[in-house]
């Protein structure tokens, strides 16, 4: 759902050539050419029907169920010299026809926007991400048991120059995080930086930088300081890229016994052999609940905590079929280790491990299709502990270029490990959309 942004970005200077240019001949056609290899926006408004042969997700008394769906999305991307703007935005309402649940509704999305301000060293950033997340892991993923959390920064950074090899670089950042179901674990976080960037050559540079920051977990009026010293080396190497990082970081909290110290590093390293694309990461962090970023299905947001965050996955792409055929597969593992709890509940590590596969094929220019699996076992804070797993497969039709039309095919199990029955669950939906 998330667009990223390329990273060919078209000079100032050549705009502006070419624009005049246009302007001169009296050309709109090139203008309006130049434009869209700069700019890409869309809407796309869809209807699905969904049935469920267990739509409460029980383990027992199981009721089948049918539900309607309408959704909206909207796209937009914008690359010039001096600013850069992506957003993507989801919404959608839905009515159970049976009237056994009340209506439900939610919107998700994310927006970045880089503005220079003055010169080109000096850059405002502004983005904000909002995802939808279970508020009890333990419990069946249910509109009820779902809710949302928007992450806001703001910041300037501003590049100076000091030779052709070498830059500073100031940065103050203010972050806000914001729950919808409770104020209980919202936060702020205002942090400044500041780094030494060397150029070794044309595939490598070095950065140390230094961070320092003031974080609040606003209603329990809890606020600690955090300072980071970090090491960073990237490069470029036949096969691929890679990012080594490591360094220290100091946590104080509100009492004076309440100070943490520990290695931070990461590790990031992709490899293109022929057809096969492989990225391995490995990363450990200090971070707490509230600002914790990643994919939705892996964060927890149940307890207010500090914690040292461990994170380990492998990726594999493999393309054949001339591009056609597209496999995807990843390996992940994540471990919190806590350093403080700040509600006062008890402190509990927990570990988590999954594997994720995709494959899509484009059968022809106007058909599709995707076979995907999802499966982790994950330790909850509250002690207990799950196995989920999910399957998929769909096939997609487009009748015209902005029209298709999608069904689709799905098997669902959650159980818990202590003994829980859990539940199962297969539904089957068809959805229309139309794209503009």
């Amino acid at each position: 759902m998330i667009n990223n942004i390329p990273e060919d970005i078209s000079k100032w200077s050549m705009w502006v050539s070419i624009s005049l240019f246009c302007i001169a001949c009296g050309s709109q056609a090139n203008a309006a050419a130049a434009d869209n290899e700069n700019r890409s926006k869309f809407i796309e408004v869809g209807t699905s029907y969904e049935y469920s042969d267990n739509i409460y997700k029980l383990s027992n008394n199981e009721k089948s169920g049918n539900t309607a769906l309408i959704d909206l999305e909207l796209g937009y991307k914008q690359q010039q010299a001096s600013n850069n703007i992506a957003l993507n935005y989801y919404t959608e309402y839905a009515k159970d026809i049976d009237n056994d649940q009340p209506d439900s509704s939610y919107w998700i999305g994310s927006s970045s926007i880089s503005q220079q301000l003055f010169t080109e060293k000096l850059l405002f950033n502004l983005a904000h991400t909002r995802q939808r997340y279970l508020i009890n892991e333990s419990k069946p993923k249910l509109d009820e048991n779902q809710s949302e959390r928007d992450l806001l920064d703001l910041g300037l950074q501003w590049s100076i120059p000091y030779s052709s090899r070498t830059t500073f670089i100031l940065g103050l950042t203010h972050t806000e995080a914001w729950f919808n179901n409770s104020n209980s674990s919202d936060s702020n976080t205002n942090e400044g930086k500041i780094s030494w960037q060397y150029t070794l050559n044309e595939k490598s540079n070095v950065q140390l930088s230094y961070f320092g920051s003031e974080n609040r977990f606003d209603d329990f009026d809890n606020t600690y300081t955090k300072q980071k010293l970090d090491a960073r080396f990237s490069s470029k190497y036949r096969l691929g890229n890679y990012s080594i990082n490591t360094g220290q970081t100091w946590v104080d909290g509100s009492s004076p016994n309440d100070t943490y110290s520990g290695m931070h590093y990461g590790l990031t390293i992709d490899t293109l052999i022929r057809r096969h694309l492989f990225v391995l990461s490995a990363s450990r962090e200090q971070s707490n609940s509230s600002q914790q970023i990643g994919e939705s299905t892996e964060l927890d947001f149940s307890e207010n905590q500090l914690f040292w965050r461990t994170q380990i996955s492998l990726s594999h792409q493999y393309t054949m079929l001339d591009d056609r055929l597209v496999s995807n597969i990843r390996l992940y593992f994540n471990n919190n280790d806590v350093i403080e709890t700040i509600n006062g509940t008890d402190a509990r590590d927990t570990n988590k491990y999954g594997a994720y596969g995709q494959l899509v094929w484009s059968i022809t220019e106007k058909l599709s299709s995707s076979l995907s699996a999802d499966y982790y076992e994950s330790e909850l804070s509250t002690g207990s502990s799950k196995i989920y797993s999910q399957a998929e497969i769909y096939a997609r039709y487009n009748i015209i270029d902005s029209l298709y039309i999608q069904c689709s095919a799905a098997f669902e199990k959650q159980r818990d490990i202590q003994g829980s029955p859990g539940y199962e669950e297969q539904h089957y939906t068809t959805r229309i959309a139309f794209r503009y």
